[in-house]
């Protein structure tokens, strides 16, 4: 019996949301205001605390010819406590991505069912944020990164 729970524990240890609490004080390290530079390229994220387990961050970007994006995003918790990545591209419609890992300052979202991307993946390295999106299986990758601003 004891292996048995000993098994669970390790299972449960590489999962990554083992733990989670679901008040997402354990992605505070996406809070801030995020900047990149390229040329005339640009690109900004931004992210507010957590509040009502909800945390809600805005990206824009564009290229100084007139043209830019944005992106409205949330990160709330699910009922069953998971956290879920909801992104909205241009103001369209939110698409879900469910936290599938968390380790340390890195997290990583799924949605299988979805076109492109199925995976959206956060990592904080001291003052540099960067965001991959890419099939669930790596393909397709695409990294952005911005410095901390504020």
């Amino acid at each position: 019996m004891k292996v048995g729970f000993a098994i669970c524990a390790v299972l449960i240890s590489i999962s990554g949301t083992s733990g989670f609490a679901g008040d997402l004080d354990q992605l505070d390290w996406l809070v801030g205001n995020w900047q990149s530079q390229q040329g005339a390229s640009w690109s900004e994220e931004h992210w507010l605390p957590a509040r009502e387990r909800a945390m809600l961050g805005l990206n824009r970007s564009g290229s100084g010819k007139g043209k830019s994006a944005f992106e409205f995003l949330r990160i709330a918790v699910a009922e069953d406590g998971t956290p879920v990545y909801w992104a909205a591209p241009g103001g369209r419609d939110a698409v879900p991505f469910r936290l599938d890992t968390l380790q340390g300052q890195r997290a990583s979202f799924i949605n299988p069912a979805h076109d492109f991307p199925q995976r959206i993946t956060y990592e904080r390295d001291g003052q540099r944020l960067q965001a991959t999106i890419s099939a669930l299986d790596g393909s397709g990758a695409m990294s952005f990164s911005w410095e901390l601003t504020e």
